[in-house]
């Protein structure tokens, strides 16, 4: 998001991440997205192992189970979409997520069972 929350657009990319910590969406709207003023969220829904090789002090009691991806993106979601810390109390008036490769199939999974 813009450092500046009078500078957000209300438009905010979510993506699963990717189980190599990629944030393909990201790395190719970045210039988009930033100067634009939207946001983007990188939603962790694989393993964290990633996470706790860089602090395991922090990220020790950190598990992500087979299943549980649904619920994992749903929950982030409405966080970023009740004015939280994440946006800076700024209002989203939209919420797109987007995927390739991993996230993408993330993303087929997902959809059918929170259409709305």
């Amino acid at each position: 998001m813009p450092r500046d929350a009078s500078k957000f657009s209300g438009l905010v990319l979510a993506e699963s991440m990717h189980s190599s910590g990629a944030a393909h969406m990201f790395e190719f709207t970045s210039g988009y997205l930033m100067s634009a003023g939207h946001g983007a969220v990188e939603i962790l829904t694989t393993s964290p192992a990633q996470f706790t090789a860089l602090n395991a002090k922090r990220y020790e009691k950190l598990a992500i189970a087979d299943g549980q991806q649904n619920e994992i993106i749903a929950q982030v979601a409405a966080l970023v979409r009740a004015k939280s810390p994440l946006t800076a109390g700024a209002a989203v008036r939209k919420l797109v997520m987007a995927g390739t490769s991993m996230s993408a199939g993330t993303l087929v999974n997902y959809l059918p069972a929170h259409l709305v």
